[in-house]
């Protein structure tokens, strides 16, 4: 508007209802006299102020007129501008004739202003921390909430992320129903002692036994698609998710993905999918070795327990309830296993150091598990049980 009135010396704009004053008068270098008397300007914005002291000091008789403007605010928004006012009165006619209106409805001239604006901006101060700190609170109080959820739900969402994407068949992942193996097989892959045993004597079992099996290492190596899907895709269509239980297998993020998803496969299908097994140093039990050398029986889970666990003076329990039926076993049917014990010190302090959704899980499941002594007849026909089942 004023750009090209660059010769402009006097602008008169009083005795209108002008509430605020932001035009760029930077252009206007020979302008002498601002006329804003007998508004109902409120207050005027950094650049506003800005723009007048680059005017005054090129021309020393450039002044502003604000007189009869009552509705000028003393508010902690117009703070900049009161301190302004106080250090450059040259710029504005008859400034000690300003008033401003106070929040309560009473008035302050200028004359105050030397007094009043320290505390006044000490209050200010205080008002915008106060507004910070609870800003601050709610967006870290909500942050820690969503937080929270994502990380008590993440497992359920990526779960449900990955049958949504088979059912809708969105990009490339196209996770089948139908059953492609008996087992997925999962295990510390870091492990040489487990991995030497798994190779030699696991998987050769399995497959004599006619169990086919997924595994990660081998079949997902060179996978298009992610390995989240591909996990996902194999705990859904294998019958089984066989998980080899050692100290360390969960340093490994996609060990916990490959259980997760089968928990969350097991409580989606109502149906057990998860096969947790023990896995004992043979050679670390003497008590047992000896018993099978001598009676060349096979080793029951209630013996791992009582010959091995049971301190001096403390009596191991006796089969407790199982914690989904009434009766004093475990029922019979799916992952029927030996008596449950509560105190099984091994299989606990083990599961103890897993990541807390699997922690729980486990020990609520503790009769399904299987222990692995070594290459022994009973075991493989549980297992081949439990799986085929």
């Amino acid at each position: 508007m004023f750009t090209k009135n660059e010769n402009l010396r006097k602008l008169n704009l009083s005795n209108n209802v002008l509430r605020q004053f932001q035009p760029n008068l930077l252009h206007q270098t020979r302008l002498e006299i601002l006329d804003l008397s007998f508004n109902s300007i409120v207050g005027f914005s950094r650049h506003t102020c800005s723009q007048f002291s680059k005017i005054k000091r090129s021309n020393c008789n450039f002044t502003v007129d604000i007189t009869g403007n009552e509705g000028f605010e003393c508010s902690c928004d117009n703070l900049y501008v009161l301190n302004f006012l106080r250090k450059r009165p040259e710029i504005f006619k008859d400034v000690s004739n300003f008033h401003c209106q106070l929040a309560k409805g009473s008035r302050l001239s200028y004359s105050r202003l030397a007094e009043f604006l320290p505390l006044f901006g000490v209050q200010c101060l205080a008002a915008d921390t106060s507004v910070f700190v609870l800003v601050t609170f709610f967006l870290l109080t909500g942050g820690l909430a969503v937080f929270s959820l994502y990380h008590y739900k993440r497992w359920q969402w990526k779960y449900l992320y990955y049958m949504g994407r088979k059912r809708l068949h969105i990009g490339s992942t196209f996770i089948h129903c139908r059953s492609v193996a008996h087992a997925f097989v999962t295990y510390d892959q870091e492990n040489r002692k487990l991995r030497r045993i798994m190779r030699l004597q696991i998987f050769p079992r399995l497959h004599q036994m006619g169990i086919s099996t997924v595994f990660g290492e081998v079949d997902f190596c060179g996978a298009a698609q992610g390995l989240g899907s591909s996990i996902a895709s194999a705990v859904a269509s294998t019958g089984k998710t066989l998980v080899f239980l050692s100290k360390n297998i969960f340093q490994e993020f996609y060990r916990q993905t490959e259980v997760n998803m089968a928990i969350m496969h097991e409580l989606y299908f109502r149906s057990p999918v998860l096969v947790p097994v023990l896995i004992l140093d043979f050679e670390a039990l003497p008590v047992l070795r000896k018993k099978w050398t001598e009676n060349n029986q096979p080793i029951q889970l209630n013996s791992v327990v009582e010959e091995n666990f049971e301190h001096p003076g403390q009596r191991m329990p006796t089969a407790t309830r199982h914690p989904r039926g009434n009766t004093a076993l475990t029922r019979k049917g799916n992952h029927r296993r030996a008596q449950q014990f509560q105190n099984f010190p091994r299989f606990m302090d083990l599961v103890s150091h897993f990541p807390p959704e699997i922690s729980v899980f486990l020990q609520g499941q503790v009769h399904r598990c299987l222990v692995y002594t070594g290459d022994r007849e009973l075991f493989w026909s549980q297992l081949r049980e439990t799986i085929l089942e």
